[in-house]
């Protein structure tokens, strides 16, 4: 997840979404299932938007780039 500028002064929180082979899910499922009790997750950490990809940036570790990914969604507003 990385918290982007909504525009409004505040901060909106994208979520990026690497599915395994023949698993499906909409982000609507993944948005309801955030906000089940049993996960533990604030109402405020629910993610507003997601996004599907076939693969993330990692390090040569396996860690994820996310500051890669902010670079790329912020690029991706300063163009329109």
């Amino acid at each position: 997840m990385v918290g982007l500028p909504d525009g409004t002064g505040d901060t909106m929180l994208k979520a990026f979404v690497v599915l395994q082979s023949g698993q499906t899910v909409t982000a609507d499922e993944l948005k309801e299932w955030c906000r089940d009790p049993r996960t533990g997750m604030a109402a405020y950490r629910v993610p507003k938007v997601f996004e599907f990809r076939e693969s993330l940036p990692e390090t040569i570790i396996g860690k994820v780039l996310r500051r890669v990914l902010l670079e790329e969604e912020l690029k991706k507003i300063a163009t329109g």
